[in-house]
């Protein structure tokens, strides 16, 4: 595998599961979401105020980082033991 096919993994990676994560994290704790997953985090939530839902709201991005950060050691970690890459630093 290639530094670029890493780098469009990367890409994609922001693009389609960081980005779309965080928009549907902060549209549910705002209460912009239908459904019963999202019911119950209302539920969960009713008694939170404004300004603390709203510090939390802001949390979410670096919440998303870290699992996808995690995401990425585990499919290094994955790819390496089949051979796809030798590891991430030696294209």
């Amino acid at each position: 595998m290639s530094e670029a096919d890493l780098g469009r993994i990367g890409e994609l990676l922001v693009k389609q599961v960081r980005a779309p994560s965080i928009e549907e994290a902060r549209n549910l704790l705002l209460g912009q979401v239908n459904g019963e997953d999202a019911a119950r985090v209302r539920g969960t939530l009713a008694g939170v105020e404004d300004e603390a839902l709203a510090k939390f709201a802001a949390l979410v991005p670096e919440l998303v980082d870290q699992v996808v950060h995690n995401l990425c050691v585990f499919l290094e970690a994955v790819f390496v033991k089949y051979g796809v890459i030798k590891s991430a630093f030696a294209f």
